[in-house]
């Protein structure tokens, strides 16, 4: 039986509304859909598919090429990225953030189409008709390779023809593919490159000198505002400060062994016209940046700016010479507008000289220091915090204090009291800490505790540390302050601090200092 045609609820016959497609919808709702995707590879990937409208695959390309992330397993599809960018020539101008990994199991959060979420696995018909694109595309492949290597005058002659040679070929060649990548992507503005020992070419297309771009005017990496490069390695090549770059993090995994080669400021046709931004400034894991180091570092002027320095797991316990009392002099003298310093789990010579004061650092907000930095030889109790006033500036709105031996935490809390009664007593701690908290714009205090040398015998504070940390935690939450208290790793190459004591009521939405 034929059913009669649909109507509406008066009993008018309804036609059926035509069906609305993706390139019927507005250009700006196109750009928040894609904008929500991001991290969704395949989602992107199959968005920019329908894109057959121009505009419309402008919309989703700028999300889609956005952030790069690739570890050296993806040598395939970094060839298919860059045989993308060879043939549509405006879409490195989206690529904002790249990200590259050796030999480390992470997942790719955003990336070009064709670039999926597992391991690159190819068919042989599939490779060779890679291997045809890459070589349709080696006269242009090879232009790009001698515009970035003709700057750079560390390569050798064989290793820039062993390169080249990779990049046509199907040999492996992820780190010559990303420095291809790397020199053209023009409006880059993070990397981020892990394990950086197997990525050679790749640090000097980072590091190729200051000149005009093809005659534009325009400079390599001029838009480069954040940095972070780290490994395994012993030696690092030295990195370029350029005045775009507001943020430096090197790093290496193991601090027995890493060791920094000095920041190389490029010199620039006019210095003048052109701003230093450089405001955070973060070391861990080297040998031999020791506090000399660190001192002849800050007389740059590429650092005079600097907001934000962090030195962690750095210098060598036999040292004698270290003098952190020049450090905090040299600071003051060069980068007085300094506003965070985190000098942590450095390793001290019992013999060397320790912080004494940080009253001269005038525009200092957070600190984070070592006990052994702060508590001089020979002192039974935790002298140094007896009168903050004499040794912190007005300033100081957040104080860590870390690697506490676990022997210490009575000596520790004694402080606190400045009036008699039963050490326990949490209102004769809560006071004091009411007291110190009236001479500073006090927020946040943060107490991190060493217990044992490995996973197997961890200790925990005895029950009365526990309730006398949090009854104080908690009332001085009444007033607006923070106090938490952690238990440190037992590894020094381990960042995993576990939370002890916090306050129990709500608190405001204060700065809180990295731990």
């Amino acid at each position: 039986m034929e059913l009669p045609p649909a109507t509406s609820d008066r009993g008018v016959p309804r036609k059926d509304k035509p069906k609305v497609t993706i390139v019927d919808l507005p250009v700006e709702l196109i750009g928040e859909i894609a904008g929500h995707l991001v991290g969704d590879i395949k989602a992107l990937s199959t968005l920019s598919t329908f894109s057959r409208e121009i505009w419309l695959q402008k919309a989703v390309d700028s999300h889609l090429y956005k952030t790069l992330d690739f570890d050296d397993r993806k040598e395939i599809s970094m060839k298919k990225l860059l045989l993308a960018l060879l043939g549509r020539k405006e879409l490195v101008k989206h690529i904002k953030v790249i990200r590259l990994r050796s030999k480390l199991r992470l997942s790719l959060t955003s990336a070009p189409e064709d670039l999926d979420d597992h391991e690159d696995f190819e068919d042989s018909e599939h490779q060779t008709e890679l291997e045809k694109k890459m070589r349709e595309r080696s006269q242009a492949i090879r232009d790009r390779f001698n515009d970035l290597t003709r700057h750079v005058h560390k390569i050798s002659k064989y290793d820039g023809a062993r390169w080249e040679t990779e990049l046509i070929s199907h040999v492996d060649s992820f780190d010559a593919t990303a420095a291809l990548i790397f020199h053209m992507a023009t409006n880059i503005q993070y990397v981020d490159l892990a394990a950086e020992e197997s990525l050679e070419l790749t640090k000097y297309a980072l590091n190729v000198p200051d000149v005009s771009r093809d005659g534009t005017g325009g400079h390599p990496f001029e838009r480069l505002k954040e940095v972070t490069i780290g490994g395994y390695s012993r030696i690092y090549t030295a990195l370029a400060i350029r005045p775009s770059m507001t943020t430096v993090t090197l790093y290496s995994a193991d601090s027995s062994c890493g060791v920094f080669r000095p920041l190389e400021p490029f010199k620039y046709p006019a210095p003048a016209d052109r701003s230093i931004s450089l405001h955070t400034l973060i070391f861990s894991g080297f040998t031999n940046v020791t506090p000399q180091y660190v001192e002849s570092m800050l007389s740059s002027r590429w650092l005079a700016n600097l907001k934000k320095l962090v030195i962690s797991r750095c210098g060598r316990k036999e040292r004698q010479s270290d003098d952190l009392t020049n450090l905090v002099k040299a600071l003051k003298q060069h980068v007085p507008d300094l506003q965070v310093l985190e000098y942590r789990r450095n390793p001290i010579n019992r013999r060397s000289h320790v912080f004494d004061t940080f009253e001269t650092l005038e525009e200092l907000r957070e600190l984070g220091v070592d006990y052994s930095s702060l508590k001089h030889n020979g002192d039974n109790l935790f002298e140094s915090l007896s009168n903050f006033s004499d040794k912190f500036p007005k300033t100081l709105e957040a104080f860590t204090l870390d690697s506490i031996p676990f022997g210490q935490l009575d000596d520790l809390l004694f402080k606190f009291r400045k009036d008699g009664g039963k050490l326990w007593t949490s209102s004769t701690v809560s006071r004091s800490l009411k007291d110190l908290a009236s001479d500073f714009p006090f927020k946040r205090l943060t107490l991190c505790i060493q217990c044992g040398a490995d996973e197997e015998e961890r200790k925990t504070p005895k029950p009365e540390h526990i309730n006398f940390l949090r009854d104080a935690a908690n009332e001085l939450a009444e007033i607006g302050r923070t106090l938490e208290v952690y238990r440190m790793p037992w590894s020094i190459d381990s960042f995993d601090y576990e939370l002890l004591i916090k306050p129990a009521s709500p608190m405001p939405d204060f700065a809180n200092l990295a731990i």
